[in-house]
């Protein structure tokens, strides 16, 4: 998963950055192209390459929505916020895809680098906690 996350970062940040560059245009009405990432102009259509890795994660999300289904399966107990989480993200990477949101680029890229580092950081520890390199002290 960490590196599913990985990827959507890297691949929407890439895209953002070009296309703040083909927009250099635009930059007299838009101050600074950070602009460009709260606020879209008026008739954006979800068809280019930032739109792509909008759509991949979104798709991102009914993996997360599947282990929630695994958890219920083992019979472990769910938590409430996790059920919340998937399906409100879910919900709203949606909408985000539907009406050309302008926040969505900067909600992604912050998602997927928390949960890329999140879920680097629960393999690392367990690989180390399999290995048994923990505890030779």
């Amino acid at each position: 998963m960490s590196i599913i996350f990985a990827t959507i970062f890297a691949g929407l940040l890439v895209s953002a950055a070009v296309k703040i560059r083909e927009m250099w245009w635009l930059w007299r009405r838009y101050k600074i192209p950070l602009q460009w990432l709260l606020c879209f102009p008026l008739g954006t259509h979800p068809s280019d390459c930032v739109f792509f890795w909008s759509y991949v994660f979104y798709l991102s999300h009914f993996l997360h929505m599947l282990r929630t289904v695994i958890v219920v399966l083992r019979r472990r107990k769910l938590v409430f916020f996790q059920l919340f989480y998937h399906t409100i993200s879910a919900f709203m990477s949606f909408l985000w895809l539907e009406f050309s949101q302008s926040f969505q680029v900067l909600a992604i890229l912050f998602t997927t680098l928390t949960f890329s580092v999140m879920y680097g950081y629960r393999f690392w520890t367990s690989a180390a906690a399999s290995d048994g390199s923990c505890n030779d002290a």
